[in-house]
């Protein structure tokens, strides 16, 4: 009797390019799998969606419209997460 074929799982998509997260693991000194690859990007990207959210509501205040260097480092500053 024949085994039946399983289609093999699909790897998660990404949005952000792997391949410079992967190198900042490895130059920590680690390895990394590629599911814990794209959660680690999916963190990354939410991480970067808030920082732009809290840096645009400084640059706002400032009555800008371009976010800056410094109302990123501003944010940053704040400790924006919340």
């Amino acid at each position: 009797m024949k085994k039946a074929k399983t289609k093999a799982k699909a790897k998660p998509k990404a949005t952000l390019y792997l391949a410079p997260i992967k190198r900042i693991v490895h130059q920590a000194g680690f390895k990394i799998g590629h599911d814990a690859l794209v959660a680690l990007e999916k963190h990354l990207e939410d991480y970067i969606a808030k920082l732009a959210r809290r840096s645009a509501y400084i640059a706002k205040k400032h009555h800008r419209k371009i976010i800056k260097l410094k109302h990123l480092k501003e944010s940053e500053r704040e400790g924006f997460i919340s």
